[in-house]
């Protein structure tokens, strides 16, 4: 299955969400896969994850920035 990943930019400061232009696709044969691969990409980034969650859409993603 595949997953569109969604990322939201939380503001370490002011605690502000807002969504980030930038989406990408993970694969994997459960939805648990589906959030790991979401995991390890942004990580590789240098992302701090602070929660991933299944939307109606695929992955809901929610990074600080700001550290």
């Amino acid at each position: 299955m595949k997953a569109t990943v969604e990322i939201f930019m939380v503001s370490k400061r002011t605690k502000q969400a807002r969504k980030s232009e930038r989406t990408f696709e993970v694969e994997g044969r459960t939805q648990d896969d589906l959030r790991a691969a979401a995991r390890a990409r942004l990580e590789r980034g240098g992302a701090a994850i602070r929660s991933i969650s299944h939307g109606a859409r695929g992955l809901i993603v929610y990074v600080e920035v700001g550290r």
